[in-house]
């Protein structure tokens, strides 16, 4: 079966490594645009986990409890299993 949660989390562990920033503009003007934060803790935000309120293994209110979350995915202790019943989940 098929862990979403895990994927999402593995496939931001691979990205992070690497500061994605793209410079744009002319001579005139220069835009730099930071497509993808590289924090650990930023994962519950970017995912939209943060939504899911109703679900007590994924509330975090700061970044050591976000980054733990993120982690306990990791290790596959918080799973697809903890979500599904979520009233919040599109």
């Amino acid at each position: 079966m098929c862990n979403i949660l895990f994927s999402a989390a593995e496939a931001f562990d691979k990205v992070i490594k690497y500061d994605y920033i793209y410079t744009l503009g002319t001579s005139k003007r220069i835009v730099k645009i930071s497509v993808l934060s590289n924090q650990k803790p930023d994962f519950t935000h970017i995912f939209g986990i943060d939504h899911l309120t109703d679900v007590p293994a994924l509330v975090g209110t700061n970044s050591e409890q976000k980054r733990a979350i993120y982690n306990n995915i990791l290790k596959k202790k918080i799973t697809d299993e903890h979500i599904k019943d979520s009233q919040k989940l599109n």
